[in-house]
């Protein structure tokens, strides 16, 4: 029988081979061989015993992977081939981290297009540009937009321009501007500059136009003036400036050629009254009133002669009433006579003699309730009282 614990012979031989392979592995990995020193036996052969030993398989071509770029042929038919392990070997199948390789250009239609500007309209009314760049690069073909239509415009002549001079006669500086406007339909040919400045021969000219002051008064011989401010066009000279002209005398005004009259007619509380003027006589100037102005006056208030009053009130025991003003007129109004109190007959006291009373309904009904209704049969005033209806019970 096994002594528990023990280790069988075949369980150590395992664990020593596998030490020594992992030991191999570590030297390998850590601790490479140096590069052995070139002599006359280089080229001898190396027995497969003393090879170090690989943890890992040799690789193949499934173990690489590649990338083309550009990823389509160029027009140059060459492309670069980048290599890169994918899988865990060693030795085997190798390849470069990049090579040339030979590839077939294979050329694409055009897609895309940039053009130089349209050509000028020609008479048979069609205009043409060229292709100035095609994408993709290198492409070939394509349907480039060459040539469009168009409306054909003539050249300009002469006859299609208009110009005008400003100012219209030459000026004392002895330029004018010229500005030049196209009226034809057209493009091209003749053309002239929007304005150009020309030399001109200035002549004095006669004065056309005249800038006057405000005429005076009339004066008594019946005549008024007026100054001469300026005369157009400028630097000009002579004319016929109007500087006088006939009128009809008018005296001045006097206090005596106004009346005026005051609304309201009596000074009103605020104390403003509005006068209105009127002008009579034939004057001008002199003294003068606006047609309207407010005018301050000293109010004297009137006396009240129309009153409105509150009710009498109750007569009282020493048989008089009064009552009190609500409102009196005219408008603003003082004193007058208003009627304040008043003699009354005061009355007496109610008692159980000025009342009297029926039943409701006359006979008792199944609710046994009647109502008595209670009336005052005189002019008495407190006293006994009773209330206008009143429940009573019934048998």
């Amino acid at each position: 029988m096994k002594k528990r614990g023990a280790l069988s012979l075949p369980a150590i031989v395992l664990g020593v081979l596998m030490l020594v392979v992992v030991g191999a592995v570590i030297g390998l990995v850590f601790y490479p061989a140096p590069a052995p020193a070139p002599d006359d036996n280089a080229n001898a052969t190396v027995p497969a015993s003393q090879l170090p030993i690989s943890p890992y398989p040799p690789c193949t071509e499934q173990d690489w992977t590649s990338q083309l770029t550009p990823s389509s042929c160029p027009v140059y038919n060459s492309q670069t081939k980048s290599w890169t392990q994918v899988g865990q070997c060693a030795g085997g199948v190798s390849h470069p981290s990049s090579e040339e390789v030979s590839c077939v250009y294979s050329a694409v239609s055009c897609t895309s297009f940039t053009y130089t500007d349209w050509s000028g309209c020609n008479q048979s009314g069609s205009q043409i540009r060229v292709v100035s760049e095609a994408l993709p690069e290198g492409c070939v073909g394509g349907n480039p937009m060459l040539t469009q239509t168009c409306t054909f415009t003539s050249p300009c002549r002469e006859q299609d321009w208009n110009s005008a001079l400003n100012p219209a006669i030459c000026p004392l500086s002895g330029e004018q501007n010229r500005s030049w406007t196209r009226i034809g339909n057209c493009s091209g040919g003749v053309s002239h500059p929007d304005t150009i400045t020309l030399s001109c021969n200035y002549r004095t000219p006669t004065c056309t136009t005249f800038v006057y002051g405000g005429f005076s008064s009339c004066s008594p011989s019946g005549t008024q003036g007026r100054s001469l401010i300026n005369a157009l066009p400028e630097g000009c000279v002579g004319g016929n400036p109007v500087t006088s002209i006939p009128c009809t005398y008018v005296p001045a005004c006097l206090e005596a050629n106004w009346s005026n009259a005051t609304v309201p007619a009596t000074c009103p509380p605020s104390e403003q009254q509005t006068r209105s003027w009127t002008l009579t006589g034939n004057c001008t100037l002199g003294a003068w009133h606006p047609a309207q102005e407010n005018v301050s006056c000293t109010y004297i208030p009137p006396v009240c002669n129309s009153f409105s009053y509150t009710t009498w009130s109750e007569c009282t025991i020493e048989g008089s009433q009064s009552r009190s003003i609500v409102s009196q007129s005219p408008e603003g109004c003082v004193g007058g006579n208003p009627m304040l109190t008043q003699n009354c007959a005061y009355p007496y006291w109610c008692t159980e003699q000025d009342w009297t009373f029926v039943i409701s309904p006359s006979t008792c009904p199944a609710s046994k309730a009647q109502w008595k209704v209670w009336s005052k049969t005189s002019d008495c005033e407190g006293g006994v009282w009773h209330p206008t209806y009143e429940q009573i019970s019934c048998t």
